[in-house]
C-alpha cells in the first residue's frame, strides 16, 4: 500500500505535525517528521489540554471543532492501545460560569436553543453549582455544565501520537531545522536539513507559530504570530476541584490527580517567553474571583508558550497558494488539542487525493506572495 501513497515531510512535532504524521502513516505514506527542538516542544507543551464540548453550529468552524471533540475519546483510546503509553484523556466535566447578572437570563435563553438542538448540557443556578464545586464562589451567578468535556495531558498525548506513527512506520528527525526547501520552478520536492536532504512528494508545514519563517522560504506569506500564554500550576491532595472550569477567556483545568491550571494569557510580545509579574497576578486575581477556595493551594510551577495566531478565527489548513506540493496546517491559536485529530484526518485525506471530511475552502491560506 506504501508504494501508493505520497511520501511525505512534516515540519514540526508539536500536537498538529504529530496528528499528522499518524494518520499519514495510518494510510500507507511513508512519512518523515522533523523537528527543529524536541517532541512537543512549543506550544503543546505550553498547552493547559482542554478537550471542550463543541456548542452546536452550522458554521465551519463550528463543525470542525465538533468533530475533532468527537473524535478525542476513540483516539485517545486507540493509540494508547497501539502504544502501550496512556495519551491520558480523561472525560471529567466542564462549567461555563457567568458573573453578569444581568446578562445571565440571556444565556440562559441561549443555552436552552442549544438542548433543544441536542447539545448535552445542564443550566444550573449558583446554589446548584456550589454544591458540587464548593471551592467556586458567591460572585457567579449561574453556570452550564458540559458533561462531555475532558482533559488531557498535551505532553503525554502527544508523545503517544508521535510513538503511534513511529510504530506505523514513520521517522522522526529531531534537532534540525530546516534550512531550505527543494525546488523546481513552482514545485516544491522536499527539504533541506543540515548535512541531508529529505525528498517528499508532498511537504506539510505544521510548525506553529514558526510556520511564518518556513513561508518566507518560499516566498509566501504565512500569516502566524506568536501570541505569548502563560500559564500557573497548582497542585492539592486530595483535589478542590473536579472539573474544567471556563469563565470569559480565563479557564481552570483540573486533572485527577489534584493538578490544576489557571489560564491564559494573550500577549503579543513577539518571541519572548517568560512569566511575568503582570501575567501571573492577572491569572490569580481572575482564579480566586471565581473560585476563593483555591486560595491556599500551592503554587507548583508556571511557564509561558506561544499559540500560532492566525489574525483570524479559522486556523490555515490547505494547499500552499503558488506553490505546487505544499500543504499548511497551522494557526490554531488557543485550541490546538481539541481538533487535532479532525485535522490531521484532513492532512492526511487531502495528501492522498480523498475527499476531506470537511470542505477546505474556509480554512485556506488566501495570503499572496511575498513583495
Amino acid at each position: 500500500m506504501a508504494g501508493d501513497q505520497p511520501k511525505v515531510v512534516v515540519v514540526g512535532a508539536g500536537v498538529v505535525g504529530c496528528a499528522a504524521a499518524y494518520y499519514l502513516a495510518k494510510a500507507g505514506c511513508l512519512v518523515t517528521v522533523v523537528e527543529r527542538g524536541e517532541l512537543c516542544g512549543e506550544a503543546s507543551w505550553a498547552s493547559a489540554g482542554m478537550v471542550s464540548q463543541a456548542v452546536p453550529a452550522d458554521d465551519p468552524l463550528g463543525r470542525f471543532h465538533a468533530l475533532g471533540s468527537q473524535m478525542f475519546p476513540a483516539l485517545a483510546a486507540e493509540i494508547s492501545e497501539l502504544t502501550g503509553v496512556d495519551a491520558s484523556y480523561r472525560k471529567n466535566g466542564g462549567w461555563r460560569l457567568y458573573l453578569n447578572e444581568d446578562s445571565w437570563p440571556g444565556w440562559v435563553s441561549q443555552y436552552e436553543k442549544y438542548q433543544g438542538r441536542g447539545m448535552d448540557c445542564e443550566i444550573l443556578s449558583h446554589e446548584e453549582i456550589w454544591e458540587r464545586e464548593p471551592a467556586l464562589g458567591p460572585k457567579i451567578v449561574g453556570g452550564v455544565y458540559y458533561p462531555e468535556d475532558g482533559v488531557v495531558d498535551p505532553r503525554q498525548y502527544t508523545r503517544a501520537l508521535a510513538l503511534s506513527a513511529m510504530k506505523l512506520g514513520a521517522n522522526f528527525i529531531f534537532g534540525q531545522p530546516v534550512l531550505d526547501f527543494m525546488t523546481e520552478g513552482e514545485r516544491v520536492y522536499g527539504v533541506e536539513i543540515p548535512g541531508d536532504q529529505l525528498s517528499a512528494d508532498v511537504t506539510v508545514i505544521a510548525a506553529g507559530a514558526w510556520s511564518w519563517q518556513l513561508g518566507e522560504m518560499l516566498g509566501v506569506h504565512i500569516p502566524i504570530s506568536p501570541a505569548r500564554g502563560q500559564i500557573i500550576k497548582l497542585r492539592a491532595t486530595p483535589p478542590v476541584l473536579n472539573h474544567t472550569v471556563h469563565c470569559g477567556d480565563f479557564y481552570i483545568t483540573a486533572r485527577p490527580d489534584g493538578t490544576m491550571l489557571l489560564g491564559s494569557t494573550v500577549e503579543f510580545v513577539g518571541f519572548e517567553k517568560r512569566v511575568t509579574p503582570y501575567g501571573v497576578m492577572g491569572l490569580l486575581e481572575q482564579a480566586l474571583r471565581v473560585a476563593p477556595g483555591l486560595s491556599e493551594v500551592p503554587i507548583v510551577d508556571q511557564w509561558a508558550g506561544f499559540r500560532p495566531y492566525p489574525g483570524r478565527e479559522m486556523p490555515i489548513i490547505g494547499p500552499m497558494p503558488g506553490r505546487e506540493g505544499v500543504f499548511v496546517a497551522a494557526g490554531h491559536f488557543r485550541t490546538g488539542i481539541s481538533p487535532s485529530p479532525i485535522t490531521g484526518q484532513l492532512v492526511m485525506e487531502a495528501v492522498t487525493g480523498q475527499k476531506t471530511t470537511l470542505p477546505l475552502e474556509p480554512f485556506a491560506l488566501d495570503s499572496g506572495p511575498l513583495d
